[in-house]
């Protein structure tokens, strides 16, 4: 491994763990193979890839002369304040990226977008290639150059394919002639644990295909996006007030009924989407304040608001808890588009007292779910509960 900046050297051999320290300007690492009794200088180091982020990097290796190249793996994972960088290598048939030509009587040269064609590779017809990144480091997209009788015909400078975009069809037009063109389309699909971005003709285009068919300059038109169902539920403010019986005096098991906990929510906003292409949910919260009414001395008489009250209530898009989930409706795979999961920054404060009187309020509540155990053989189940209302009480208000 290579630490760009002081261009040190550390050598890691299979199962071994070492310290790493890295230059604070300069976070990346490349990687260089050494094989036992073989000349040190045999493999290139691989273009550097960024461990300040992380991640999984698919990316290859290759000898000087770049006739033999192997597939690695390398997982960037956070472990409190170290970062672990695991490197493993794969074999070429169990490569999660595949790329294969369907297209009869044309060849087609793909390579990294923002990367010279040159390091790019050749794909006859019905050839299915493993796939990795040559700069792990830059987007993550492919670019192709068809050619037809050897000659390169049509460059897709303006249309990356990418192995993200599940069974979303994009078309190509092709020159193969003076005034003729040839269209082609792209797709990517999961097969197994591989994702394959294929080429082919419209022949050859799957019903699930052609009913996804993208609009980047299309003769034919998209399936129609359908809403099934939509609800929105918001609320402006609505408030709980928990009280219960708190003991006052242990000596002379004194309760008194009083006020525990007062919640206040305000914002409360809910939605849900079930449409031909999309199901998305989604919460947000636009400020919330618990108030500690266990005692009148207590230390933090607030014991749970947002740090920054005053940005989310003035901002509308400000929201104190935000979280989102969208998926694609896809039969054959499942696909989510959006997870989001946003949390404002707060303060939590408690004390000793607002803990011990939680404890008691969470006995009496469980007074009411055991009825059973305090059945005397004459009363209800319903005469039980009435008798416990009294214990714990929620009031809501809004």
């Amino acid at each position: 491994m290579e630490r760009l900046g002081s261009y040190s050297i550390t050598t890691v051999t299979k199962h071994f763990f070492c310290s790493y320290f890295v230059n604070f300007l300069r976070k990346s690492l490349s990687i260089r193979l050494l094989e036992p009794n073989q000349d040190s200088d045999k493999w290139s180091w691989s273009n550097p890839f960024d461990i300040q982020s992380v991640g999984l990097y698919n990316y290859i290796i290759q000898t000087k002369d770049k006739t033999f190249t192997r597939f690695l793996k390398t997982s960037v994972t956070l472990d409190y304040s170290t970062l672990f960088v695991v490197i493993e290598e794969e074999r070429s048939d169990q490569v999660v990226f595949k790329v294969r030509n369907e297209c009869p009587n044309i060849e087609i040269l793909v390579y990294q977008t923002d990367v010279h064609p040159g390091n790019g590779i050749f794909l006859k017809t019905g050839d299915t290639i493993p796939w990795a990144w040559v700069y792990p480091n830059k987007k993550k997209e492919i670019s192709a150059s068809f050619c037809v009788n050897s000659l390169v015909n049509y460059h897709s400078n303006e249309c990356a394919f990418s192995f993200d975009k599940i069974n979303t069809v994009s078309p190509i037009k092709i020159p193969v002639d003076k005034g003729k063109r040839v269209k082609i389309y792209a797709t990517t699909v999961v097969e197994g644990p591989a994702r394959v971005l294929k080429f082919f003709f419209a022949s050859k285009m799957k019903k699930n295909e052609q009913n996804n068919i993208s609009n980047l300059n299309l003769e034919e038109k998209n399936t129609e996006n359908k809403i099934n169902m939509n609800i929105e539920v918001t609320v402006k403010k609505l408030g709980l007030s928990i009280i219960s019986s708190l003991t006052t005096n242990k000596e002379k098991k004194l309760k008194e009924r009083k006020e525990v906990l007062y919640l206040l929510f305000k914002g409360l906003e809910f939605r849900m989407l079930d449409s031909t292409h999309m199901k998305s949910s989604q919460f947000r919260l636009k400020y919330l304040n618990f108030d500690n009414n266990t005692s009148y001395d207590t230390s933090f008489p607030v014991l749970c608001t947002p740090t920054k009250p005053d940005d989310l209530l003035k901002g509308e898009k400000n929201y104190f808890l935000d979280i989102l989930i969208a998926q694609k409706v896809n039969p054959e795979v499942t696909f989510y588009e959006t997870i989001q999961f946003l949390l404002n920054d707060s303060t939590l404060k408690i004390d000793g007292m607002f803990i011990n009187a939680m404890m008691e309020v969470a006995s009496n509540f469980q007074r009411i779910f055991n009825a059973n155990k305090y059945k005397d053989g004459k009363g209800t189940i319903a005469q039980i509960l009435y008798h416990n209302y009294e214990a714990a009480k929620v009031n809501i208000f809004t």
